[in-house]
């Protein structure tokens, strides 16, 4: 015969078993007397935990509190594991999913990190390359530069001789200097023999730009030396707009375009700023700026290398990511699986 239990009664009994459970539970009365019922259950939730919990409640069969306990010989054999099945696979599925990517990145992050050890001893190399070039002596450039030799001899110091031509000289800008907004002053410059090459004179600020507001020496009419590094100009990003020749807005140094409209050879250099540097005939910059007189680049190597860095980065994802595949592959498994697996051990 089927006990019917208070609404209270039934509802703490189905806490501790799973869905369409039909089991055996004891009860004790007044008496002492025990009775074997079949107890239907909702929630599985906290069945393992609580297998073994006793619970009192007032029944009103009997006058006194009545003491319920779910042994754990409890017969489960009616509850309908296939339900449980799909639900299982697929928590299966996405832990594989999980733990794979998991495990993919500390193996990507190494290979970065072994990767950026490369790159360093490289531009380790590559910085001490254009030391040793920076301090030798300067070489006198030849009437006719091959662009593809030029290339192969960055930040080598060259001498040479001739006339700028102010007149086709190209403002390449905004670019900031010590904080004040200016322009790169990009100027052919006509050699003995008729050839031309571009040469950046350096940094003149925005109110200078007009030729008339500079003072004369700034705009040297007769045959200078010029020293200066052969240095290709830093490439365009994708957020520097297109130069517009027609409006006279240059944006970003383009030499083959430059070389094209001045007819010149499409090699650049980059003068020095060595001859207001001597001890004798030193000058502050801000004297320069205010006579217009361009602002060149000192004789140093400006390369970044970071790579040091980026190693140190790396390799902490690589053990940061580890430590969390190691914590997520051995955690068990969840709470409801165990509940579950300990059905199945005690049915």
């Amino acid at each position: 015969m089927r006990l019917q239990f208070s609404r209270s009664l039934t509802s703490q009994c189905c806490r501790v078993l799973p869905p369409g459970f039909c089991g055996k539970c004891f009860i004790s009365g007044r008496t002492g007397e025990s009775s074997s019922i079949s107890i239907p259950a909702l929630r599985p939730e906290i069945f393992a935990r609580q297998l073994s919990t006793r619970y009192r409640h007032t029944a009103p069969y009997c006058r006194s509190v009545s003491p319920i306990r779910c042994r754990r010989f409890i017969h489960i054999s009616h509850i309908d594991w296939e339900t449980v099945k799909p639900n299982k696979a697929r928590w299966k599925a996405r832990r594989v999913v999980v733990l794979s990517l998991m495990f993919l990145m500390p193996v990507i992050s190494f290979g970065l990190g072994v990767w950026q050890i490369k790159r360093l001893k490289w531009k380790t190399d590559l910085i001490a390359e254009y030391e040793n070039r920076l301090i030798l002596p300067p070489l006198v450039l030849p009437p006719q530069v091959n662009p593809e030799a030029a290339a192969n001899l960055q930040y080598r110091r060259v001498l040479t001789k001739g006339m700028f031509r102010h007149d086709q000289e190209f403002l390449v800008g905004p670019r900031v200097y010590e904080g004040e907004s200016g322009y790169l002053c990009i100027t052919p410059f006509e050699r003995e023999g008729g050839s031309k090459i571009l040469v950046n004179r350096g940094w003149i600020r925005k109110d200078m730009a007009e030729r008339r507001k500079r003072q004369s020496k700034a705009l040297p009419t007769d045959e200078v030396f010029v020293e200066g590094l052969i240095k290709l100009p830093a490439k365009r990003n994708y957020f520097t707009p297109d130069n517009e020749p027609d409006r006279g807005l240059f944006y970003f140094v383009d030499v083959p375009a430059f070389a094209e409209m001045t007819s010149a050879q499409p090699v650049i250099i980059e003068e020095l700023a060595t001859k207001y540097l001597e001890p004798d005939v030193f000058v502050s910059w801000e004297v320069l700026a205010n006579a217009g007189v361009p602002i060149g680049r000192l004789p140093k190597i400006d390369l970044k290398n970071n790579h040091a860095q980026y190693i140190a980065t790396w390799f902490g994802v690589c053990l940061a990511t580890s430590v969390m595949f190691v914590v997520m592959a051995r955690t068990p498994k969840s709470t409801k699986a165990q509940k579950m697996k300990h059905l199945k051990y005690y049915s």
